[in-house]
């Protein structure tokens, strides 16, 4: 299937991500209250959020807990997430194949995926709406498994509801002879270890503004820059996800940026990266980032239980709860006691827990 990323019609900026029929019969990753309210499970949380996992997964397998505490990253922990709006809705269509973009930027996102990963799909170019669901995530499940993709591209013909799988994605959920099949999704938040990265395009000046906005948890609502006097000017929006403006957006035209952004997630929070620099055609880690809502917060720390035992490999990475580096072991046996509670990281599959 050939795309071309300028081919979308212009699409008003709706902020209608998630319209659609909600499916009450189905567990959306989202919320674990339909499990909350009706399991009888009487064991500690660590327990129960292992036998969440087992009823999402369908896998079940001993964890070494000697220090691990899987408490739904801690729940007493309330600045991991934020008190915005949480979406369980999900979407019902058909899943096809495709080939993908990986290993270049070619899809209509313009969203550069590695070489080798192929956990990427195409919108339907309703719910593709104008760029507005690029970079997000969602969790996809198929006749014979699920999995969790991030939105890189547009399916020009799909219908609402359809998603374009890349093949070896689409071979996770239903056979490959079968071509299409009905498939139900929901939205999630990505799986991120930093910052929200932005990127300023070669050709950029005072006269003229290009950035796009990469690797963040959630769709990207609205982009807005601060001008001298305070005030916040929203920045428009291609269908080809790039953020324009055609006469620029330095006030003083004798230099380019700093830049200071407001980003508004699709969740309704907004987070404020100060004096961005310059930086043409690289991108800069902003060390800012999306919260969690609670519901995802929840959901993330039971999901990311593996569902193998390889998804959590050494070497293992240990932060501070504020983030600062402690340092990198090669066996759980190999981490030192600590009184205080930390994060441990698998450098291997980025998975991280809370450790006490």
């Amino acid at each position: 299937m050939v795309r071309n990323r300028h081919e979308a019609s212009p699409s008003a900026f709706s902020r209608r991500l998630h319209t659609s029929t909600k499916s009450s019969s189905s567990y959306c990753p989202h919320s674990l209250d339909s499990y909350c309210k009706n399991s009888n499970n009487r064991y500690m949380s660590v327990i129960f959020s292992i036998f969440v996992v087992n009823r999402i997964a369908h896998t079940f397998y001993n964890i070494n807990m000697r220090k691990i505490l899987l408490f739904i990253l801690s729940l007493t922990t309330t600045s991991l997430y934020a008190k915005t709006s949480c979406d369980t809705t999900w979407f019902t269509g058909e899943g096809t194949q495709y080939g993908g973009i990986a290993g270049t930027n070619g899809g209509n996102c313009g969203i550069f995926v590695d070489e080798g990963d192929f956990y990427h799909c195409a919108m339907n170019h309703e719910q593709y709406d104008g760029s507005m669901t690029c970079g997000a995530c969602v969790h996809v499940i198929g006749p014979i498994g699920e999995i969790d993709l991030k939105i890189v591209d547009r399916c020009p013909e799909c219908k609402h509801g359809d998603i374009d799988l890349s093949t070896d994605a689409f071979t996770k959920i239903a056979k490959l002879e079968d071509g299409r099949v009905p498939i139900k999704w929901c939205f999630i938040p990505c799986r991120k270890s930093g910052g929200i990265r932005v990127k300023y395009e070669p050709g950029m000046s005072q006269f003229y503004f290009k950035m796009a906005i990469y690797d963040h948890l959630y769709a990207i609502d609205m982009l807005e820059y601060q001008k001298k006097d305070g005030s916040w000017e929203e920045i428009k929006r291609t269908d080809y996800n790039y953020f324009v403006e055609n006469a620029g957006i330095d006030e003083d035209k004798s230099k380019i940026g700093p830049y200071t952004f407001r980003i508004t997630a699709s969740t309704g929070e907004s987070v404020i990266i100060k004096d961005v620099e310059y930086k043409e055609g690289e991108e800069v880690e902003t060390g800012v980032q999306f919260s969690l809502t609670e519901c995802d917060a929840n959901n993330t720390a039971a999901k990311n239980i593996p569902s193998q035992k390889e998804d959590f490999l050494p070497p293992f990475q240990i932060f501070s709860i504020d983030g600062k580096y402690i340092g990198e072991y090669e066996t759980m046996d190999d981490i030192p006691s600590l009184s205080k509670t930390i994060i441990i990281r698998s450098k291997t599959s980025g998975i991280k827990y809370i450790l006490q």
